[in-house]
């Protein structure tokens, strides 16, 4: 089983605000979650283990609960009322509150008007995240278009439970890559020099994945003024606008916002569904990247688009500042705000504040 951690916070600390995870010892804390809560994942059966995490949320020392997405929230409503606990034990508490990027310290896109349109994709999970339908749309599209393709990914020989990808997966896309000129696969990058180089040198980011809890290189790739074609799956909705700021993909999905074949126990049954799926992607992606590829104004009118949102919901001054509303509506810490005026970025330390993030 997946247990959740626990921590004990410091003597000193006066809120505790953790990520993912669960504070059992009393003292006020409070917890950004990107997925469930509890994090029970591999255990969603496992009644006892539900009811004493949402048993710790409920209780009085759990200041404040807030889902990193409208998506998460609505998950963890849904586990909490199979598990028996109804939606006025939490209501008090829960609190949307994004990820974000600094969008002032983001380089921006480089508009060029000649050259080949450069497509980006960036995943670990290459499967998980359907580099292999990706690979296959690129193919197609280098027919009608000068396009070139970027690949970041750290690992590609790692077994990927979620598709049943095999060797033979494996060996053909590497294939693939290594053979097509116009292929760029680079693995083991520093996350600043995809920020300073990789995004703002291209054009469309492409990121058709299966399954994601937050799906944070999107609002990145936003915040650098690129059109996004992703999946409308968990919280992606809530980043990419489609026809507005990127193109989705729909996505035959669970009522907990999870592919539907994903609960199969047949390795050739759940990896056939997965294969049916990625042909949707596949056509999807041709349509959509057709779309992008062959009219520059729009892209950089759906950029444009993105940017400002990235800039409104997602930029690190809203998260902080929405932070310090549920921090100074906590009873507790009223008076240690009034005394202190500080940043809760970055001064944890110095003014009991303590967030960790796993």
């Amino acid at each position: 089983m997946q247990w959740t951690r626990v921590f004990c916070p410091y003597p000193k600390v006066d809120l505790l605000h953790t990520c993912n995870h669960l504070v059992v010892n009393r003292r006020p804390w409070a917890v950004s979650f990107e997925s469930f809560l509890p994090r029970f994942q591999s255990s969603l059966n496992h009644s006892r283990a539900w009811r004493w995490g949402f048993e710790e949320l409920a209780a009085a020392d759990c200041k404040a609960i807030l889902p990193m997405s409208r998506a998460a929230e609505k998950l963890f409503y849904l586990m909490a009322e199979r598990h028996g606990f109804g939606p006025e034990l939490f209501d008090s508490k829960v609190n949307v509150i994004y990820p974000a990027v600094d969008t002032a310290s983001i380089t921006k896109k480089k508009h060029s008007k000649d050259g080949a349109v450069k497509l980006l994709f960036i995943g670990n999970s290459f499967f998980r995240k359907e580099g292999r339908a990706l690979l296959r749309a690129f193919k197609t599209l280098s027919k009608d278009f000068d396009i070139e393709l970027t690949i970041i990914i750290s690992n590609l020989t790692l077994p990927d439970f979620f598709t049943q990808s095999d060797d033979q997966d494996r060996h053909a896309a590497m294939k693939q890559m290594e053979n097509d000129k116009n292929i760029n696969w680079i693995q083991n990058v520093l996350n600043t020099e995809i920020l300073d180089y990789h995004f703002p040198e291209s054009d469309i980011f492409i990121m058709p994945t299966l399954q994601d809890s937050f799906g944070f290189v999107n609002i990145e790739a936003m915040a650098c003024g690129l059109p996004v074609i992703s999946t409308r799956q968990f919280a992606v909705p809530e980043q990419v606008i489609h026809d507005e700021t990127g193109y989705l993909i729909d996505l035959p999905l669970d009522e907990m916002g999870r592919l539907n074949c994903i609960g199969e126990k047949d390795r050739l049954k759940r990896k056939q569904s997965v294969f049916e799926v990625e042909e949707w992607i596949y056509e999807q992606l041709v349509q959509f990247g057709s779309d992008l590829c062959g009219d520059p104004l729009k892209r950089r009118k759906f950029g444009e688009n993105g940017k400002q949102r990235v800039q409104t919901l997602f930029d690190v001054n809203v998260r902080n500042n929405a932070l310090m509303q549920v921090y100074g509506n906590l009873h507790e810490f009223d008076k240690a705000l009034q005394q202190q005026n500080f940043n809760v970025m970055a001064s944890q330390e110095k003014t009991g504040v303590w967030e960790n993030h796993d």
